[in-house]
C-alpha cells in the first residue's frame, strides 16, 4: 500500500460517514480532519505529491501549503541522493573540463567592481538545482490518472524518460504507511520486564530500552 491508496482508503471513510447523519459520523468527521493535519508531515506529503492519482491540475486534495513542503523536502532529497552517488567508491568521476582564461592575469587581489556586480547578478542555484526544482512544479499541472491505477507502474514506466523524478519517487513512495512505530518498542518492553526485573526505575528502564531499540547504532560508535 502506497500513500496515496492509504489516502483514497481515508477520503472513502470520511465520505461514508458524510451520509450519516448521526452525531457519532459528526464527532468522527471532526476527529479524522485534526489526525489529518498531524498525518500530513514532509515525507507524508512528498509521497502524495509525486502520485499523478492525488497531484494533478486542479486537485484540491493538496493545499498551496502542502505543494510547497512536498518540493522544498524533495529538493533536500534529491540534494542528498546526490551526495550519496559522490561518496560511492565506484562512483564515476566527474568531468571536469578545464577553462581556458583569454583575459591576463589580475594584478590586484581585490575583486573589481564589475566582478562583484555580475556575482550579484549570477544565479545562487546551479543548472541542475533549477532544473529539478522545474520539473517538480510542473508536476502539478500534469492531467489526472485514475485511482484504480497503479502508481509504482506508472513511475516504472517513467525511468528512463524522466530519471531524476524517478530515482526520487522510488525513496519517497517507499514511506511506510501500515508501520506502527510503537509496537518494537512494545516487543522489546515484555522481554526486559521479566519477572525478576520488575522493580527497575524509570532511568534504567529508558536506558535498556534506548540500547535495545538502537543496537545497530551502537555498533558504529567507536569507542
Amino acid at each position: 500500500m502506497t500513500m496515496g491508496d492509504f489516502l483514497f482508503a481515508w477520503e472513502t471513510c470520511r465520505l461514508d460517514l458524510e451520509d450519516s447523519t448521526s452525531n457519532m459520523a459528526k464527532c468522527l468527521i471532526r476527529h479524522m480532519d485534526r489526525r489529518r493535519v498531524k498525518l500530513f508531515s514532509p515525507p507524508v506529503v512528498a509521497a502524495l505529491y509525486l502520485d499523478p492519482r492525488v497531484n494533478f491540475h486542479g486537485s484540491e486534495l493538496l493545499t498551496d501549503v502542502d505543494r510547497k513542503v512536498a518540493v522544498d523536502h524533495l529538493l533536500e532529497l534529491w540534494n542528498s541522493l546526490k551526495d550519496d552517488q559522490e561518496n560511492q567508491p565506484n562512483a564515476p568521476p566527474k568531468d571536469k573540463r578545464t577553462t581556458v582564461t583569454t583575459s591576463s592575469p589580475s594584478t590586484t587581489s581585490q575583486p573589481s567592481k564589475m566582478e562583484l556586480f555580475l556575482r550579484r547578478k549570477s544565479p545562487t542555484k546551479s543548472p541542475e538545482c533549477l532544473n529539478i526544482e522545474q520539473k517538480l512544479h510542473e508536476l502539478s499541472l500534469q492531467p489526472r490518472v485514475s485511482c484504480d491505477d497503479d502508481v509504482l507502474e506508472f513511475w516504472d514506466c517513467k525511468k528512463k524518460l524522466e530519471p531524476e523524478l524517478y530515482a526520487l519517487a522510488q525513496v519517497a513512495l517507499a514511506v511506510p504507511c501500515t508501520q506502527v512505530s510503537v509496537e518494537r518498542s512494545f516487543n522489546s518492553l515484555a522481554l526486559i520486564l521479566s519477572d525478576r526485573r520488575l522493580r527497575l526505575g524509570n532511568e534504567n528502564l529508558t536506558n535498556i530500552l534506548l540500547v535495545k531499540l538502537n543496537a545497530v547504532l551502537f555498533e558504529l560508535i567507536d569507542l
